[in-house]
């Protein structure tokens, strides 16, 4: 009688979070709005909302089941800086900044923001992927998905 097969446990994947957000660093601040305003249009039509608000529950509780909340705060703070790098510069923009851009408007700010809450949804989904069904997983990634039109390179 042979042993029975080992259940490895489930691991984070921090290789897919890395590949991720080195991504994310390099997209010029063209993509990030475009990405934002995917996102913004998905909330306004209600549906795909709907399985976003589901999909962040299933991910909220396994970061909790699993305790991650450790991994998934230090996966926001590298969404927020390399949503910076993207960011408008405030009228008066300190010196040290390493690419200086022009200031945005009010759309493009809400444009930006919903984007960087987009990056961090798919990055935690990204390391909760072992956990979550792939329905939410693929809601989570969603802004991500479609093309960028006119935004490559930009």
């Amino acid at each position: 009688m042979s042993p029975p097969a080992l259940r490895l446990p489930a691991r984070p994947d921090r290789g897919r979070c890395d590949a991720f957000l080195a991504q994310l660093e390099e997209m010029p601040r063209a993509w990030w709005l475009a990405v934002g305003a995917r996102a913004l249009a998905a909330g306004a039509a209600g549906a795909t909302d709907a399985a976003r608000v589901r999909a962040a529950g299933a991910l909220a509780a396994v970061l909790g089941r699993e305790r991650l909340a450790v991994d998934a705060w230090l996966l926001r703070d590298a969404v927020e800086t390399a949503a910076q790098l993207a960011a408008c510069d405030d009228p008066a923009p300190p010196r040290t900044r390493r690419r200086p851009s022009a200031p945005c408007t009010d759309a493009q700010r809400r444009a930006l923001a919903a984007a960087r809450a987009a990056a961090e949804q798919a990055a935690l989904a990204h390391l909760a992927r072992p956990w979550l069904a792939r329905a939410d997983f693929v809601a989570l990634l969603a802004p991500f998905l479609a093309p960028v039109r006119g935004a490559a390179g930009a």
